[in-house]
């Protein structure tokens, strides 16, 4: 057997760094210049690769210790780690296609969240179109995305959404749909169009999807190890060449990657340090998903890959608690006081409600002629019957919604309401009554905010939203190129090694994943794990 991962190879990229202190392309991590070799050669035999320390493995299922032996060998022509929406459709499409292919799992089933994923249809979309849309995402995400990671996606992302909707159509999935998009650049001269999976009203999701599709891929012949973590990536004359896996009874397995190994173990929200460390916006935020602790991307950087820039975008959203995201009516916070232009999107609101006493939380608040006023500014106003469903008992068997996460409330008076809000009566009663004198006046004196929006809160029922905003997911990880391989921090592919989803960088960029296109984010998860196929299997 030949050793895993040793230490020494762990600072072969530092060593390269130190010697030649190299600039990086854009979007790749500048590492800093290490002290002189002289100094300390004993402590460079035992350091781990820059950005890594050893309390971001604390949380981690990765091993730093080289692992030298293991119970057990197997032979694969792909070793995927993850089971979710990056993983399952690469097993599917490289089983489809002849490849011998195991999936590694942490927990004991594939795991997936959010609505559905999108692909541009090439065959409905200008030419032209593809270049604004690149340049819309682009902007969207502060100009620090890698352009040619969306050329990739632009290009593979509807063959990729076509087969997840055919696989599943083919089945009789429940609630599966499909539905297009338009974007229009250029006066309408040029348009794009993207199909987006649904599978149906809340509470399902894609991970439904995922779970069915995968099933489809094990008739295909792709073996899944379940409560089996990836921990360690093998490397020899430097190519990643196996996984080590480690069994739900301890047992270590080395997987072998003939062809290569995919990382696509989602982002690393679950990991204090690490959120520490690289995305502190978002350590005060409540996090929506379990056991996600950056497993691939430490397993990745070890064995030489380099770590997208520091400031990795947040995906920060509440659509559980009740309609009207956008809607810009009068908010305020768990103290009952007002603190922000309601204009500001959706996507951007985590921002002010960092610095709030209870991070992550705020409150709608409006009255009985809501829709007659939302209509009037040109908004896309709830109907009562639907914002019914949202109000916790209101109906026994509420509609498209996840019963245990609707917090909206209904009251006659606004006493009634700051109670069941868990607000200050009086402060709710304060800040409504100086909303009301701004409305009156026509100018919003506090904080700015269109006159066309000010429409007084005066008329029961009145009406509170609770707004969870809790991290959906953490959009940055190792560097790849358009192929999804991994790259060094030099620059150079790390042979062997691919990468997709929330695990990998470059994509997005800004500080706030931008709500631009419905269905983008698993959509680039669906595509870059078909994309590594694609390279491992010499397609591309």
């Amino acid at each position: 057997m030949s050793e895993s991962l040793t230490r020494r190879e762990f600072l072969k990229g530092a060593a390269a760094v130190a010697a030649g202190a190299a600039i990086f392309s854009a979007g790749n991590l500048a590492a800093p210049v290490t002290a002189s070799a002289a100094d300390d050669t004993a402590k460079a035999q035992t350091a781990l690769p820059w950005p890594l320390t050893e309390n971001l493995f604390e949380e981690s299922t990765a091993e730093i210790e080289p692992i030298k032996a293991w119970d057990e060998e197997l032979d694969y022509d792909i070793v995927i780690i993850g089971a979710g929406s990056t993983g399952v459709p690469a097993a599917l499409y490289a089983a489809e296609h002849g490849a011998k292919v195991a999936v590694l799992q942490k927990q004991g089933m594939i795991i997936s969240q959010g609505t559905g994923g999108c692909g541009l249809a090439l065959e409905e979309t200008d030419e032209l179109a593809v270049r604004y849309f690149i340049d819309e995402h682009v902007k969207s995400c502060a100009y620090r995305p890698d352009e040619s990671l969306l050329w990739a996606w632009c290009k593979y992302s509807g063959e990729v959404e076509k087969m997840v909707y055919d696989r599943l159509s083919e089945t009789g999935f429940e609630g599966l749909s499909e539905r297009s998009m338009t974007f229009s650049y250029k006066d309408g001269a040029y348009k794009a169009t993207t199909r987006l999976i649904g599978y149906g009203a809340k509470p399902r999701d894609n991970g439904l999807g995922m779970q069915a599709l995968g099933k489809i891929a094990e008739e295909a012949g792709a073996e899944f190890f379940f409560e089996t973590p990836g921990v360690q990536l093998v490397k020899e004359e430097g190519k990643v060449v196996a996984v080590i896996g480690r069994g739900k009874d301890g047992r270590l397995i080395r997987f072998n990657a003939s062809k290569g190994v995919l990382l696509a173990t989602g982002d690393y929200q679950n990991n204090e340090a690490m959120v520490e460390r690289f995305c502190p916006d978002v350590k005060e935020f409540q996090k929506k998903q379990f056991q996600k602790t950056g497993d691939g991307i430490l397993m990745g950087v070890l064995a030489g890959g380099a770590l997208e820039d520091i400031g990795h975008t947040k995906m920060i959203h509440d659509a559980d608690s009740g309609p009207m995201r956008n809607e810009p009516f009068l908010c305020v916070n768990d103290n009952g006081e007002r603190f922000m232009n309601e204009e500001v999107v959706y996507e951007y609101r985590c921002n002010y409600l960092k610095r709030q006493p209870n991070p992550g939380r705020c409150t709608s608040v409006f009255d009985s002629n809501y829709f007659e006023q939302a209509t009037e500014w040109g908004g896309n106003p709830s109907t009562l019957e639907s914002l019914d469903n949202y109000i916790p008992g209101k109906l026994e068997s509420p509609k498209g919604v996840f019963k245990q996460l609707i917090d909206t409330h209904e009251a006659d008076t606004l006493e009634e309401l700051a109670e069941q809000l868990g607000i200050p009566a009086e402060n709710l009663i304060a800040s409504v009554e100086r909303y009301n004198q701004l409305c009156d006046e026509g100018v919003d004196k506090d904080f700015g905010k269109d006159s066309k929006y000010m429409k007084r809160i005066d008329t029961p029922p009145f009406y509170g939203i609770h707004k969870n905003y809790r991290v959906s997911a953490l959009l940055g990880g190792v560097l790849i190129n358009d192929k999804a391989q991994v790259l060094t921090p030099e620059g150079s592919v790390l042979e062997g090694l691919y990468a997709g989803g929330n695990c990998s960088g470059q994509f997005y960029g800004g500080v706030d994943y931008p709500l631009t296109v419905p269905g983008l984010s698993i959509g680039r998860c669906m595509t870059f794990g078909v994309i590594a196929m694609k390279s491992m299997l010499g397609e591309i």
